[in-house]
């Protein structure tokens, strides 16, 4: 029967020492420190500046660390220019729920609580992956991403290949988006492989999902 279990960052030395699936998460977890400073200033401020905060807070703790990175554009017709460039996100805060929140700034910590409850059922996974020994790949992963995240940069000695290339590409997306590794969660599920076909499905799984992290 498969095994299936959700691991905080603390307990991923707990995963399975078996073929499976993976697929790791962010709690997007406000932080207390700034929600409370968040209702003490739109409470004291003008509706204007409450406006601005709010949306500022959103974008920062929620919109950005989840922005897809940009795509590479061409557009061409014939006999017209050609043109070659970059498209980025754009992700905008939908005005009513800012205005929702001016209105009753203490809504913020629902909408904190619930955050951090939407973890794994209601995500999106951010990385999915697929291995023969689900404990040794995901304490790879811990490994990179904790060397990445304390020194923002690898080595120049250091070389990944196959397996590891990608988890190195995921530690280094985890460092740069400024993602805090206490927050990450990993889902796993024990599956019964004969062979290498847990590369298979990886590739298909992540050409299903398109999670954020780990695009090589």
């Amino acid at each position: 029967m498969p095994r299936e279990v959700c691991l905080p960052w603390q307990l991923i030395d707990d995963a399975p020492s078996a073929p499976g699936l993976y697929s790791w998460y962010y709690r997007l977890s406000l932080p207390r420190h700034d929600v409370e400073q968040l209702i003490r200033e739109v409470k004291s401020g003008s509706q204007d500046r409450a406006k601005e905060l709010v949306t500022v807070f959103l974008r920062t703790f929620i919109f950005r660390p989840m922005e897809e990175e940009p795509y590479d554009a061409v557009i061409e017709g014939k006999l017209k220019p050609k043109y070659r460039g970059k498209l980025a996100n754009v992700t905008s805060v939908s005005g009513e729920l800012v205005n929702r929140v001016v209105e009753d700034v203490e809504r913020i910590r629902a909408i904190a609580d619930a955050l951090d409850a939407s973890v794994p059922h209601f995500a999106s996974p951010i990385y999915i992956g697929m291995s023969s020994n689900l404990r040794n790949r995901l304490t790879r992963h811990k490994m990179l991403i904790e060397r990445f995240v304390a020194a923002r940069r690898m080595s120049a000695d250091y070389v990944g290949d196959g397996d590891e290339e990608a988890d190195l590409s995921f530690a280094k997306d985890v460092a740069r988006r400024g993602l805090v590794p206490g927050r990450l969660v990993v889902f796993v599920a024990t599956t019964q492989t004969g062979g290498d076909e847990y590369k298979d499905v990886e590739n298909l799984l992540n050409r299903i999902n398109f999670p954020l992290c780990g695009r090589n």
